[in-house]
């Protein structure tokens, strides 16, 4: 019979992540209103939610394991240089069968289609522990309203044009990363709406009195998820998206 090749929805900015748990989508917040309804049995239509703050790599990671299911594998290098958890959250799997024989097509909005990209770039550099993959893993890419070469709008909330990713202070970008902090820190979701940053370490509940050092340097220092290269603003900059460019082999 016909193989299944289904139809992956990756949100952008601010969507809510992924919770076993919780619901991410309710009466007052549907991000993809009635696409998930459109599927057909050879082509299914899967939502999958990584953190809408993180970075694109983090992101593509945590669709992996979403999609292929298992748990979350930022890599060692990576997690390294930026000083968080290697491991993050473990998934079931939309679609464990997923190989290069049962291929599948990527749709993602806004920095979701930066996000659907770096993913099949990492598939392509086979960076996934234990898995052999490659960029024939995905039948298609498709980029919905993506700013792909970056926007000015990261500007405009506060990253530094000739400092990035230094953010200048008081502007909505640093007070998001506050809001975000302490949000983080008590570990509670504002109408349901989880932040998927449990690598950062960042909530008192799990990590003790480390999270309240992370939230005064936050605050009165300098944020190092907010003011790092780690970071979902930071990637929606030129200065990003020419880095990845230049980076990304697949078309």
């Amino acid at each position: 019979g016909t193989k299944r090749r289904p139809i992956v929805l990756v949100p952008g900015f601010l969507g809510p992540a992924w919770h076993r748990d919780r619901p991410t989508s309710s009466r007052w917040y549907n991000y993809w209103g009635e696409a998930r309804t459109l599927g057909t049995s050879e082509a299914p239509v899967l939502c999958a939610w990584p953190s809408g703050l993180a970075s694109l790599h983090d992101r593509a990671c945590e669709l992996f394991a979403q999609i292929k299911g298992g748990v979350t594998d930022y890599g060692v290098e990576h997690s390294q240089h930026f000083g968080h958890a290697r491991y993050g959250r473990s998934y079931d799997g939309l679609f464990p069968e997923w190989c290069e024989a049962n291929p599948i097509h990527l749709v993602g909005h806004s920095l979701g289609g930066q996000t659907v990209r770096v993913l099949q770039h990492l598939l392509d550099t086979n960076a996934f522990a234990g898995h052999r993959t490659s960029a024939a893993w995905v039948c298609s890419v498709t980029a919905i309203n993506a700013p792909l070469n970056g926007s000015l709008a990261a500007y405009a909330l506060g990253e530094k044009e000739e400092d990035a990713p230094a953010v200048v202070k008081f502007s909505p970008g640093h007070l998001l990363g506050c809001l975000v902090h302490l949000v983080a820190f008590l570990d509670v979701r504002l109408a349901g709406f989880d932040l998927g940053l449990d690598q950062w370490r960042l909530s008192v509940w799990k990590n003790g009195p480390a999270a309240f050092a992370t939230l005064r340097e936050a605050l009165l220092e300098r944020s190092k998820i907010v003011e790092s290269a780690d970071n979902a603003a930071y990637d929606a900059t030129v200065h990003s998206m020419t880095a990845w460019n230049r980076s990304i082999a697949t078309q």
